[in-house]
């Protein structure tokens, strides 16, 4: 095998490999930001559940405190 044609080989397939290598690694980059993206996505869906319930919450206890009297603020 003549030495260029050994070069153009070896850099050919370095360069195949390392395609390769960045495809993959692309790949899991971007499953890992979807997977971000949906686990954050149910984070905010939980705390705007919670939200509504604190308000549910608050709004009950100020009628209590109304109906016996009590000031809201104290």
């Amino acid at each position: 095998m003549s030495a260029w044609l050994q070069v153009v080989v070896t850099l050919g397939g370095t360069a195949a490999f390392n395609a390769m290598l960045v495809a993959f690694l692309y790949g899991k980059l971007t499953q890992r930001v979807t997977d971000l993206v949906g686990w954050n996505k149910k984070q905010d869906d939980r705390l705007e559940s919670h939200d509504g319930t604190l308000m549910r919450f608050q709004g009950e206890i100020a009628a209590i405190k109304a109906q016996a009297g009590m000031r809201h603020g104290g």
